[in-house]
């Protein structure tokens, strides 16, 4: 009998898509998806994983926002997000 090989993810060569930042809120932090809403990360950077998690958790909030005003919404809220991670590496820094 042969063996079945399990895939492995990191064989797969999945990267980050520029355009699901405005679409899912979400930013690519060091290996990992994260939300820029919730700070959640999502582990495997695949469009089905992010929209999901956009879906099950933000829809209600952040569906009606369009153009503009979505770009305007998600740079306040990423800016918001890279200021405390800033901020805690800053300290850690120091000490």
């Amino acid at each position: 009998m042969a063996k079945k090989r399990k895939r492995k993810i990191d064989n797969e060569c999945r990267q980050f898509q520029v355009e699901w930042s405005l679409k899912y809120f979400f930013i690519k932090s060091s290996e990992n998806a994260l939300c820029v809403i919730c700070n959640e990360t999502v582990a495997v950077m695949k469009e089905y994983k992010l929209r999901r998690h956009h879906q099950s958790k933000h829809q209600d909030k952040y569906a009606q926002l369009e153009g503009k005003v979505r770009a305007e919404n998600f740079y306040k809220v990423q800016n918001k997000l890279t200021s405390q991670m800033t901020l805690f590496s800053k300290s850690s820094n120091e000490n």
